[in-house]
């Protein structure tokens, strides 16, 4: 006699919750990737700058909050999805507020539509 995989025995849909895994991880680690420290600052539009004073403290705040983006997105899709969208158009305005950094607007432009995709999933999966 077979056994059955643990997600077999509790009924749970893999590409359901692979795909929640995947895009719940994407703000941690797309984000957490260990940099010098002198790098995380040059991410930030120098009126951005001007207004928090020190930008590189700034930059472990804006960590901080994308890790907990990530858990609530990876707990609560629907909701954590959208989050994530409306946080992805402020960074994508700060980097299309100075050149130099049209390349990683377009990659977080790209993670936005997986965002806004997570959202409509979990909303069509929520209800049935």
């Amino acid at each position: 006699m077979q056994k059955a995989a643990l997600w077999q025995t509790l009924g749970i849909k893999p590409t359901r919750y692979s795909r929640r895994f995947h895009c719940g991880s994407d703000p941690l680690w797309a984000r957490q990737v260990p940099k010098p420290h002198g790098e995380l600052d040059k991410y930030l539009a120098p009126w951005i700058v001007r207004i928090v004073g020190n930008a590189h403290r700034f930059m472990y705040l804006i960590g901080a909050i994308e890790i907990v983006a990530g858990i609530v997105v990876a707990v609560k899709p629907r909701w954590g999805a959208h989050i994530v969208a409306l946080w992805l158009l402020g960074i994508i305005f700060n980097l299309l507020t100075y050149p130099g950094f049209y390349d990683a607007a377009l990659r977080d432009f790209g993670l936005l539509l997986a965002a806004l995709a997570l959202g409509r999933l979990s909303e069509a999966y929520e209800k049935a």
